[in-house]
């Protein structure tokens, strides 16, 4: 053995993490090499560990240092992204309430940033343009309705009128008889209005059929010609023969009634007015 090294050699060649030996009196630990000579004595190379200790706590302060930047910068980072994302839902929000509350025209912030949450506020500004776009369809269908029934329901009127001020009994049972048909009149347009609504969703169409359409339209005509005459209009119609087409019967007739109505009711009651319709090709198959 060489050198004041006052510890136990170890009697197993090779390396030793932990050697207990003594210095000063004082207790340390060495990390050790043993190697067995040819004649069977044993080398033991020593270092004391104090160095390596000094360095692993001193690697220690830099991690615990390192980690509680990290830590806090984590939460600040952490911090500042929530009070963004507050700040962002908040508009969103408020934009959402002020729809709630009637402002159809309103619509999500966009900051151009073209982040996540740009794109949500696209998605849905464009999903309030659509919905703005069948609201106003919407209003467009109540307005066509209220026009649709406007005309039956004052033919329906004045029928009534008609049975009330009748006295004879056979004319109040003919003015009633003519109500009751416009009231069965007023139901098939209800009811085409229901078929409309079908039609527009491809839902399957059980109402078409085959039919001949001069047929249908010279039968409106001679409904609309007395009113034609009376309101001072001359109707003229050329409807070639045998035209067959598959369609729904009431639809055909409400497009066909729409048209004479808006005739009768646009043009001027003081002009006498000639319309010439000529019918040749399927209104819709």
């Amino acid at each position: 053995m060489a050198g004041a090294l006052d510890a136990t050699a170890p009697t197993l060649p090779g390396y030793l993490e932990l050697l207990h030996y003594r210095r000063d009196g004082e207790h340390r630990i060495a990390q050790a090499l043993t190697t067995r000579l040819p004649d069977s004595s044993r080398l033991v190379v020593a270092a004391d560990r104090e160095v390596i200790d000094e360095m692993d706590a001193t690697l220690l302060k830099l991690f615990a240092g390192a980690f509680g930047v990290m830590l806090l910068l984590g939460i600040g980072g952490a911090w500042l992204v929530g009070a963004v994302t507050r700040a962002r839902l908040s508009r969103i929000d408020r934009t959402a309430l002020a729809i709630i509350d009637g402002d159809l025209a309103r619509r999500m912030p966009l900051t151009g940033a073209g982040d996540e949450f740009d794109r949500v506020s696209a998605t849905l500004n464009r999903m309030l343009d659509r919905i703005g776009g069948l609201m106003d369809n919407l209003r467009q269908v109540s307005s066509d309705v209220a026009h649709d029934l406007r005309t039956p329901l004052t033919r329906l009127h004045n029928r009534l009128d008609e049975a009330l001020s009748a006295r004879d009994v056979d004319d109040k049972r003919q003015a009633i008889e003519a109500a009751a048909a416009q009231s069965r009149e007023l139901l098939d347009i209800f009811g085409a209005l229901l078929r409309i609504a079908e039609v527009e969703a491809l839902s399957p169409r059980a109402h078409f059929q085959d039919l001949p359409l001069n047929q249908l339209v010279e039968e409106l005509v001679d409904t609309y010609r007395p009113d034609m005459e009376a309101s001072g209009h001359l109707l003229v119609t050329a409807i070639a023969p045998a035209i067959w087409t598959t369609g729904d019967r009431r639809l055909l007739q409400q497009l066909v009634t729409n048209l004479l109505d808006n005739a009768l009711r646009h043009t001027p009651r003081e002009r006498r007015f000639a319309s010439s319709w000529s019918v040749t090709t399927p209104l819709l198959a």
